[in-house]
């Protein structure tokens, strides 16, 4: 090990207490102790699922430091560490970028598999002359890896460009003399943090799980992160539940179980979703820390759910790749509709053409994934409508061909390179912190005046009486009820309860267009597929406009209910309860 490397090198602290008497004195040896303002810092080991990096050993960790610039330093064995420094906007050194790449591993696939999280304590240290020789660092904390917890301390010895070894080691030396430690040959965190994740076996059960969402939430991370990555050590049927319960018990709302409720059966559902009642108690005790975002700026709250909602796609995305199943087709769909949804509401906070950029790249997965979906649906109808429990060959194979032939446009666009810089660009920007132009509103504020806005847009078109409708504005107002219920779920912690009876009224809105709008589709699929003189495919289309001619006569009723002095109060003491905290804030 070279001199300098070793200098960089920290030393292990075996007794943390007489190192922070170190940290009161004045003078060390020779040299004077300056102290310096402490800070927080947050270590993270990246890797993938399948940990590319570290069968490659190499270790990649990044730093963010209370009032600094983050850096990432990448470790091969063998080797001195790299540093790079993370530009202001986010964006990962290009050298870094193309060394992943050489590993397979994308930007975009890197989770941080352990955490640590520490308290600087800095001294500057000065001659007798005082000419500043070195900077020391005092760094205490804990490390997280799955349900793995453990203290550790560390002293750094930094030196400046008025420092030489003879001089560092001096100080090396005279703190020796006062602390139990050892000189580590590599970044003593980043072995530990790679000890954690190897050895690791979480337990299972609810006290593994509490241990592991507890932690993390303890360190800052958004509700999203603080359970997903946990559960990726122990993900089980049984511990997706005990989760979802818990985010459901916290919030008072089922939805608040996505993306767990999507994996769940009907009898975890329903056992979940008891847990959204008062009454009962919960049967599993996770201490998930509530997040308080209300008074944040609404551009770190936005971000903290794209990145949640954009794992959900990515997640989702990998699923389809594999067989294109009909529910991971709905899923993925979901999913996108719900990151768009969010991507609206950031046009107002960053005022630039990402946004712009982003939507329209995920609205052309989306319309991919539509056009198997829609064949999905009708082939259900079918079944349904004919009694039978396979569409008849005559109707299943010019179905097929449709879905067919959008599924391999779809595996084209997401293999190629450029798909992969746009998720790789994309997630830059959703785990970037810089800040947007506009000044930072609250969430409570943002919302506030956007849930607002959002109920005019919806209910302009019920002026009308909903028989003298015409398809597509039927289609564009169940467009727009999707999006402010997504708006509304993505928000949980701000808008429920004070939305539920709204989100009610949306469901069954949405349900009701959405079979008007099936018919719709439906016979714009015949006429694709040259079915629409074929006679049960014809039986089928007839039942099913009968069907949306019956809910549009259902329809008025719920017209009424959104223009209701009910509804208006609801959305009054939504606007109350956020403007409230928006002015405390």
């Amino acid at each position: 090990m070279s001199d300098r490397a070793e200098l960089h090198a920290p030393l292990y602290v075996l007794d943390v207490v007489a190192a922070r008497k170190v940290w009161h004195q004045r003078v060390l040896g020779t040299f004077r102790l300056v102290a310096q303002p402490s800070v927080m810092a947050l270590d993270f080991v990246l890797d993938t699922p399948t940990r590319t990096l570290q069968q490659s050993a190499v270790q990649l960790v990044m730093r963010t430091r209370e009032g600094d610039q983050a850096t990432l330093s990448l470790h091969k064995t063998s080797e001195p560490p790299k540093m790079y420094a993370v530009s202001h906007d986010g964006q990962w050194p290009a050298i870094l970028y193309a060394y992943l790449a050489e590993l397979h591993a994308p930007i975009h696939t890197l989770i941080p598999i352990a955490v640590a999280q520490t308290k600087q304590q800095i001294r500057h240290v000065n001659t007798a002359a005082g000419v500043h020789v070195a900077t020391m660092t005092l760094s205490h904390g804990h490390i997280n890896a799955g349900s793995i917890v453990r203290p550790w301390s560390d002293i750094t010895i930094t030196p400046t460009d008025f420092g030489d070894t003879v001089t560092c080691r001096e100080i090396q030396s005279a703190i020796e003399a006062r602390v139990a430690c050892t000189l580590a040959v590599q970044d003593i965190r980043a072995a530990l943090l790679m000890l954690c994740t190897t050895d690791a076996v979480p337990p299972s059960g609810d006290a593994g799980l509490a241990t592991q969402v507890n932690a993390f939430s303890a360190i800052g991370r958004d509700a999203d992160e603080s359970v997903m990555v946990p559960l990726a050590n122990d993900d089980t049927p049984a511990n997706r539940m005990i989760v979802a319960a818990a985010l459901v018990h916290q919030t008072g709302h089922p939805y608040a179980a996505d993306p767990f409720w999507m994996v769940l059966d009907d009898q975890q559902r329903a056992t979940v979703a008891a847990l959204a009642h008062p009454q009962p108690a919960p049967h599993w005790s996770v201490p998930f820390g509530s997040f308080d975002t209300r008074e944040w700026p609404f551009a770190d709250v936005l971000r903290t759910k794209l990145r949640g909602q954009f794992r959900r796609v990515l997640l989702r995305e990998s699923a389809v790749k594999t067989g294109y199943h009909a529910e991971d087709v709905h899923r993925i769909r979901v999913s996108l509709r719900k990151l768009n949804s969010l991507l609206e509401c950031g046009v107002a906070v960053y005022e630039d053409e990402r946004i712009a950029q982003y939507r329209r790249g995920f609205r052309r997965m989306a319309r991919f994934l539509g056009e198997v979906r829609d064949a999905d649906a009708f082939a259900e109808h079918v079944k349904r409508i004919l009694g039978t429990n396979t569409v008849p060959h005559d109707i299943r194979n010019p179905l097929q061909q449709i879905r067919q032939k959008a599924l391999t446009e779809l595996e084209l666009f997401i293999s190629t390179d450029k798909h992969q810089q746009f998720l790789d660009g994309f997630a830059t920007f959703v785990c970037s912190t810089e800040v947007p132009t506009p000044a930072a509103l609250s969430t409570s504020l943002f919302l506030h005046s956007r849930v607002t806005q959002m109920m005019h847009d919806l209910t302009l078109p019920m002026r009308t009486p909903a028989t003298k409708i015409d398809t597509e504005t039927m289609h564009e107002i169940r467009i727009q009820s999707k999006k402010l219920r997504y708006v509304i779920e993505a928000f949980p912690e701000v808008l429920l309860p004070h939305a539920s009876p709204l989100v009610a009224l949306l469901e069954k809105l949405q349900h009701r267009l959405g079979i008007i709008q099936d018919a719709a589709t439906a016979h714009r699929l015949l006429i694709a597929t040259h079915l629409t003189g074929h006679s049960q495919a014809k039986t089928v289309l007839t039942t099913m406009r009968a069907e949306a001619n019956y809910q549009r006569t259902q329809l008025e009723s719920l017209w009424s209910a959104f223009t209701s002095q009910d509804t208006q109060q609801t959305l009054t003491a939504i606007s109350y309860a956020l403007a409230q905290e928006g002015n405390q804030s």
